[in-house]
């Protein structure tokens, strides 16, 4: 399909360029090139983004799928930055792939693309503006035959004119294009390494073929009029126009009458197709100024991305008229490309990062069904399900599983580390211990004929605690040799009145409860308060939705808190690291899950989280920069 070069022009040994083409599909090929001081980043960076595209990037979502591909290499280039601040010329990167004629590109550094229509046309094709730091939008360009891109490190129009573009490509094959533009360079006193690429895109030629492709066509032809049917169809409509000029003048005129008639209505019926044709054009051409400005607002809210106002007003803006031309079924490829535009750039505003599940971060498979809890007792990692225990959860290991058959119908449906056991809840609101020993015992209440019922439980030194429900309080028992004391309630009936429903709770020395409108409150004693946490610099997809696990966490040996939303980890930083003095939390930013949905998870340590979804266990890792977090 394609006839492409590759070269680099070695003005000096400071930018090593390296560069990658491979064939995805059929009909779908993908072209990198990176030049950067740091060769072995280059490297890093061009290992990591072929692991991706080899698997991800697909023939029927491929913009999507690129998308995901640059928000992937974002994140690398973040963590490379903050590690390497004291490089110049930073890096220069563009991928590019071909899905038949279907041209996606998008760059960072300040790399220039030119296409060179096959009528002598030339049109530059990237942006002229500022070295780009990062990943952000994916150009989208048709190719016809014979159409020749030209691609390099630097903007090649400070050097050369139109002509030179057109005079280097006319008729020749890609490799003596770009000789012919590096000897026009030749004069040029360059102090870096340039790398240019190119292609022509001869998916295929009928200009060698149309004389033979004419004698066939007229082969054909008369093949087809050399049959009976026809034959018998010309001897008919001769016979009926003898017999039309036999009739006498009345009939003849009523003939002429009805074929006069005939006649007005099809040049009526083409009347009206035209006229329908050019509102439909003019209609067309609303609707393409509409997806123009939609993409233009789009860019405008990325580049104010530190004014919230303006951003926001921008991006509603292009929501509506995407919204209006998806109603009217218009241009729905490119409303689907903008979309994604869209909610990729709502995501970094937003702060979202994106964790995508693989072999090297999980921690182990699971194929059971009611995985409930993950959670770590001497520095073991546990797998609690509905009916077994499982540990040590290493990969490359075989887990022990342990049941309690005294369950029977009954089901375990939370669990929480106690010193070195593991208390458990059941469904039927019974308590058992699983203790260090790999014994289970059912645990008694005393001054208690039952447990009260509750889907929750937490424990702090030798308390545990529970939200009971249909109840807006937490209740304490505590351990009193082998069995837990009466409950000891928290909450005044004020203030149990005015938190209303209590989604969960958290305990870093004091508690945190986690309302049904996601506001935050802080219980404290000794003396006895309640305080309102405030929540800083919330996005406005801070929300429940449909069926969506909610959880938080908090512990005394932690920097922040975490919140379960959405399928999205939610990290949020306290004012303080003194848990006595909380007032309020700043939000870091949102992990999302790629492909599963996270059914719980165990935060190890900061930067650290081990996370239960419907697939496994996987290991997350992320940092936090500049009041930024980042997915490692």
């Amino acid at each position: 399909m394609l006839n492409q070069d590759h070269r680099v022009f070695d003005y000096n040994k400071t930018n090593k360029a390296i560069s990658k083409n491979i064939n995805l599909d059929t009909e779908l090929d993908l072209f990198l090139v990176i030049s950067s001081e740091d060769w072995n980043f280059s490297e890093l960076v061009l290992s990591k983004i072929l692991d991706f595209a080899i698997d991800n990037i697909s023939k029927e979502n491929t913009y999507k799928d690129f998308s995901v591909l640059l928000e992937n290499v974002n994140t690398v280039l973040k963590t490379w930055r903050q590690d390497n601040k004291t490089l110049e010329n930073d890096i220069t990167i563009f991928i590019w792939i071909l899905n038949k004629n279907n041209f996606l590109f998008s760059n960072i550094g300040k790399p220039s693309a030119y296409l060179i229509k096959n009528t002598n046309e030339v049109v530059e094709i990237t942006e002229k503006e500022e070295r780009k730091k990062e990943f952000n939008f994916i150009s989208d360009w048709k190719l016809d035959y014979w159409d020749v891109i030209v691609i390099a490190s630097t903007r090649l129009l400070n050097y050369l004119s139109y002509s030179d573009f057109l005079d280097s490509s006319l008729g020749k094959k890609t490799e003596a294009l770009n000789k012919n533009i590096e000897t026009i360079l030749e004069d040029e006193k360059l102090s870096e390494n340039i790398w240019i690429t190119s292609f022509k895109y001869n998916f295929i030629n009928l200009n060698k073929n149309d004389s033979k492709l004419k004698e066939n066509l007229n082969k054909v032809f008369y093949m087809m009029m050399d049959n009976i049917a026809v034959k018998k169809s010309m001897a008919l409509y001769m016979i009926a126009k003898e017999k039309i000029l036999k009739q006498n003048k009345l009939i003849k005129n009523w003939l002429y009458v009805t074929g006069i008639l005939l006649s007005v209505a099809v040049l009526f019926f083409i009347i009206e197709w035209i006229v329908w044709t050019t509102i439909e054009t003019k209609n067309d051409g609303l609707n393409k100024n509409k997806l123009i400005e939609a993409r233009e607002l789009i860019l405008t809210a990325n580049n104010n991305s530190s004014s919230p106002e303006i951003f926001d007003l921008n991006i509603k803006k292009a929501e509506a008229i995407i919204n209006e031309l998806r109603w009217k079924q218009v241009f729905l490829s490119d409303i689907e490309k903008l979309s994604w535009d869209l909610a990729i750039i709502k995501k970094q505003f937003n702060g979202i990062e994106t964790f995508i599940e693989s072999d090297e971060n999980m921690l182990m498979q699971t194929d059971e069904t009611w995985v409930i809890k993950v959670l770590k007792v001497n520095k073991k990692l546990y797998l609690i399900t509905s009916k077994v225990v499982i540990w040590p959860i290493i990969p490359g290991t075989t887990a022990k599983k342990e049941a309690f058959p005294e369950l029977k119908d009954d089901t375990f449906i939370d669990a929480t580390p106690f010193w070195e056991s593991i208390i458990l809840i059941t469904k039927w609101w019974k308590v058992v211990e699983f203790a260090k020993n790999w014994y289970f015992s059912y645990k008694d209440v005393k001054n208690q004929a039952t447990w009260k019922e509750s889907n929750t439980i937490l424990s702090y030194y030798q308390n545990i605690y529970i939200v009971p429900k249909d109840e807006n309080q937490v209740i304490r028992h505590t351990r009193n040799w082998d069995h837990f004391n009466q409950w000891t309630s928290y909450l005044t009936a004020e203030d149990s009145a005015s938190v209303g429903k209590i989604i969960d709770i958290a305990i870093d020395g004091w508690i945190y409860i986690l309302k049904e409108n996601l506001s935050l409150v802080k219980f404290y004693s000794a003396p006895y308060r309640l305080e309102t946490i405030t929540i800083n610099k919330l996005p406005k997809n801070y929300n429940i939705e449909n069926d969506s696990t909610v959880k938080i966490k908090a512990r005394d040996d932690l920097n922040y808190v975490y919140i379960l939303l959405n399928n999205k980890i939610w990290v949020l930083e306290p004012n303080t690291r003194d848990p006595y003095s909380t007032q309020s939390v700043s939000y870091l930013g949102q992990i999302e899950w790629w492909k599963y949905k996270i059914k719980e998870f165990f935060v190890d340590h900061d930067w650290e989280i081990n996370v239960l979804n419907e697939n496994g266990i996987y290991k997350l890792s992320f940092e936090v920069n500049d009041g930024k977090l980042i997915v490692r």
